[in-house]
């Protein structure tokens, strides 16, 4: 799947503790595959937003890679921060990735601002999360759980 095709895992809010979704069951199989999902994360009044995914259970002998952009729903999109991850960026989209070694745990967590840091602004998004691998054999049976919502 792409971006344009990515599941929906619904809405949660930036008042919700994480993760604030149902845990997701994925697999990447086979070489090349992509996992597409998105979720709405509403900026509730006076809350403070920060979207955030975790991966975890990568196959042994796998290497994935986690990526999370945003895109504002009321106002342009102006940037994010990586508070855990390393900058990138997706068609326009700023986000955050994580690639750590082997089958290690992924997560990213964005400070995205969405109408020039003012305060009173709708800072809600659209999170796209990309799940691929990046090293070892696609693995067919056991899969990864992502955990997503907002911190």
């Amino acid at each position: 799947p792409t971006r344009g095709e990515a599941a929906s895992l619904g809405a949660v809010a930036d008042d919700e503790t994480f993760p604030s979704g149902d845990d997701v069951e994925g697999t990447l199989f086979p070489e090349g595959d992509e996992d597409w999902y998105v979720y709405l994360d509403t900026d509730e009044n006076l809350g403070r937003i920060f979207p955030r995914v975790d991966l975890t259970g990568v196959p042994e002998g796998a290497d994935y890679e986690l990526c999370a952009f945003v895109s504002c729903t009321e106002n342009e999109t102006l940037g994010s921060d990586c508070a855990i991850g390393t900058e990138a960026f997706l068609d326009g989209l700023p986000g955050c990735c994580s690639d750590a070694s082997g089958n290690a745990d992924e997560s990213v967590r964005l400070d995205h601002d969405c109408d020039g840091g003012v305060v009173t602004s709708d800072d809600t998004v659209e999170v796209y999360v990309r799940v691929r691998q990046v090293g070892g054999d696609p693995v067919c049976s056991g899969g990864y759980t992502l955990l997503y919502g907002d911190d």
